[in-house]
Parts: structure tokens; sequence; C-alpha cells
């Protein structure tokens, strides 16, 4: 079996989330193929942790709808069809518009800061396809968090991750999503930062929207969101 990632680096964060962290950007990435079998002994041997973090890390990716138990083959990565955008999307809209509502109501000060820096950090052309993917699911994961909701958080979860799953599956009809993104002056991900800090509610809700909307895997342009929102105010 070839070497996917390297073995983690031990700090700050707890080793049973970066374990779960890394073998689910592995899975959204395309590392681990559709329908493929997932190894505990396997991943844990390349990770160099025990196969109890890595079968902690599996069951929660079953719940997030990324992997699916199979009575014969065990863990195998979820089968994910763009077709499946069409109930995820609003189901994504209503969730996310939900959580960076609750999120203005207790944002600190580091928390601006961190948001902040992901979203310059989203911008940066130095950022490659995979670093992109994985700061892309910081963003949102900390404005989930931030919104202090552990049942809409839960939710989040089971909608977003295979939406991302789907979305970056696709990376060739993403390209020029992601040029785009990388030349607005600011990006969406800064535009959804300055609404937030500012707590204007309506506007966030309002950019959220066209932030998720914006990564549909059709040919039409989307529109561009600071004129959205400000149409909508």
């Amino acid at each position: 079996m070839s070497k996917r990632f390297e073995n983690l680096v031990v700090d700050k964060i707890p080793l049973s989330v970066q374990v779960l962290r890394t073998v689910r950007s592995a899975i959204l990435r395309g590392r681990y193929r559709p329908g493929e079998r997932l190894r505990e002994e396997d991943i844990a041997e390349e990770l160099g942790v025990s196969r109890h973090a890595i079968r902690l890390a599996l069951s929660t990716l079953e719940a997030e709808g990324l992997v699916e138990g199979d009575p014969y083959c065990g863990k195998v990565v979820a089968e994910l069809y763009p077709e499946q955008l069409s109930y995820l999307l609003p189901a994504r809209i209503l969730l996310e518009s939900e959580a960076v509502e609750r999120a203005i109501r207790n944002l600190m000060d580091d928390d601006i800061r961190q948001l902040g820096r992901i979203a310059r950090r989203l911008k940066d052309h130095e950022v490659d396809w995979e670093e992109h993917v994985e700061m892309d699911l910081q963003f949102h994961g900390l404005l989930w968090s931030i919104a202090r909701d552990v049942r809409l958080e839960k939710l989040l979860r089971q909608v977003v991750y295979p939406f991302f799953a789907i979305r970056y599956r696709s990376a060739e009809q993403l390209g020029n999503w992601l040029e785009q993104e990388r030349e607005e002056q600011p990006s969406g991900h800064q535009l959804l930062v300055k609404a937030i800090c500012e707590r204007d509610v309506r506007r966030s809700r309002t950019l959220m929207e066209q932030h998720v909307r914006s990564a549909r895997l059709d040919d039409k342009e989307p529109e561009p969101m600071e004129k959205s929102a400000e149409v909508r105010r």
C-alpha cells in the first residue's frame, strides 16, 4: 500500500482530532476513492497511530456521511454523486445561514482574528489545491463552533462534508471557480468576515447563501457576491 500522507506531528491539537482531520481530508480530496475499503491496520501503519484511533475516526466519518459500513468489507468510502447536491444545497444554505447568525451573537475578538486569518489565506495564490480544501473546511468549522449549538453543528457536518466531497471530487469543473475567487477584490470569504465583524446579521446570511450557491457544479456564472448582497439589503 503506497504512502498517502506523512505521519502526524504531535502539537497542541489532540491526536484524535489530527487523525480525524487527516483521514477526512484524504477522503474529501479523493486520495481514498468512492467504494474503496478503509483498512484500519493499513491506515494506522501509515499514520503511526493505534488502530483504536483509526476506528474512532472512521465511526465519526460514518456519522458524517463520508464512510459507509459494509457487512462484508467493513468500512468503505461512501459513494456520492453530483445529483445529490439538489437536496444538499438548500439544506446547507438553511443550516449555514442559521449558524452564521448564531455565531454573530457569540462573536469574540479572537474569533474575528481567526476568521480573518483563514479568509486571507484562502485568497493566497501560494496555497495549493489541497491546502485550500483544508482551510475552507476550517473556516466553516470555526463558524459552527462559534455558534455554540451542538445539534446544529452535527447537522452541518452531515450535510456539508458530503457536499464538499462531491465538490472537490469535481476539481476539473471547479478550477475556474477557484481562480475567480482568488481574483475577486475582496474575496467571498473576506466579504463574509467583514459582515460578521460588523455584526450585520441580514447581510451575513445573504453572503453565506451566495457563498454556498457559488459552489454549484453547473456552467451558470454565479452572481457576484458583493453586488447580490447589496441588492438584497
